[in-house]
């Protein structure tokens, strides 16, 4: 009933046009959250991270990180104009590493690493790499 309740707030709420994209992509990461059973462990979960020196459109964002099937993994990652999905994603632990295809043209690999609700790492790119850091984004209490 619960589950239920929350798709159904999730739903009105995602559809209002009044939220701000801000207020819009922190909701839609609290609804797509409770898909998952165990928050606070590796890298499945929801994180909004920034990235130090990107362009300013790759600056920031959210990363959704799920596994679909035991070992199969899909990362998508949510930014002011669109959405990028994470390809050749491998995970070992509390490490993840995936490619992205950044306008058709450049591809850039990043390597993360999770420590409790804190993820870190790099993004690769022609141009060097650059530091991500992000927290996990939990639920409300």
């Amino acid at each position: 009933m619960k589950k239920n309740l929350v798709k159904i707030v999730c739903a009105l709420i995602l559809f209002l046009p009044i939220f701000n994209i801000r207020a819009s992509v922190e909701i839609e990461a609290f609804c797509f959250i409770d898909n998952f059973t165990q928050l606070g462990q590796g890298p499945v979960g929801v994180w909004v991270y920034t990235v130090s020196n990107a362009d300013p459109e790759y600056s920031n964002g959210v990363l959704y990180i799920e596994e679909k099937e035991k070992g199969m993994y899909t990362v998508s990652v949510q930014l002011k104009n669109g959405t990028l999905t994470g390809q050749d994603v491998e995970v070992d632990g509390n490490t993840i590493k995936f490619g992205m295809n950044i306008e058709g043209v450049e591809r850039v690999l990043v390597e993360l690493k999770v420590d409790g609700n804190l993820i870190k790492g790099e993004v690769y790119t022609s141009q060097g790499p650059l530091k991500i850091e992000g927290n996990r984004k939990l639920p409300p209490k």
